[in-house]
């Protein structure tokens, strides 16, 4: 597995393992949407850890702790 998702105060984080960079932030995101979209990008739907940055979300991950 490559992605994983963080619950915060504000909403969900997911984040590549293999680089720790923020894929996609949703600021009123639920828990069953975030398992959906990791799921998704684990079973093929991403970069397979090798996402380049300028996919990435500019949401900082301290933002959703």
């Amino acid at each position: 597995m490559n992605y994983v998702y963080e619950m915060g105060i504000s909403g969900f984080i997911i984040i590549e393992k293999s680089t720790n960079m923020a894929i996609e932030g949703r600021a009123r995101g639920s828990n069953d949407e975030a398992r959906r979209i990791v799921h998704r990008l684990n079973q093929g739907g991403g970069f397979n850890g090798h996402t380049p940055p300028f996919f990435c979300s500019k949401i900082p991950k301290n933002e959703f702790a």
